[in-house]
């Protein structure tokens, strides 16, 4: 796996900086409606929401200084600034090997949440988790 980024931020360069999972949900937001009376063959399902696509990383960030990994942290937390709109910057672009638009170019996301957890015990790293939904470019 190359390097991947997000909105030029390295969350994967294969040494210090490690994805070790990569999880992507493509969900549709489908209304059912079971029948009364009737057994689940005659249950109607419609497809009036579209499709979502969203990708989980976890990863490791590992580092013999704290003030890296701080700085690390506030890079990745900075992206996730309270305003993910088109005149911010956003949609961000994914740069993954494994993970592409369906026209095989990068995805454009934007932040769902991301989470850091370090430990007292193991000073060097940190576990964290980021969560994005691909997005159009126009909203």
């Amino acid at each position: 796996m190359g390097n991947s980024t997000i909105g030029g931020v390295t969350i994967h360069n294969g040494s210090n900086i490690v994805i070790i999972e990569s999880m992507c949900r493509k969900n549709s937001d489908l209304v059912i409606m079971p029948m009364y009376t009737l057994n689940s063959d005659q249950t109607n399902v419609f497809d009036f929401g579209g499709t979502t696509k969203t990708l989980t990383f976890t990863g490791n960030y590992i580092s013999d200084t704290l003030s890296d990994i701080i700085a690390w942290v506030k890079s990745m937390e900075d992206l996730q600034q309270g305003q993910q709109d088109i005149g911010s910057g956003y949609p961000l672009t994914l740069v993954d090997d494994l993970r592409k638009a369906s026209d095989g170019t990068d995805l454009k996301v934007k932040i769902n949440n991301f989470e850091s957890t370090y430990s007292a015990g193991d000073k060097s790293k940190l576990n964290w988790t980021l969560s994005v939904v691909q997005s159009s470019e126009v909203a």
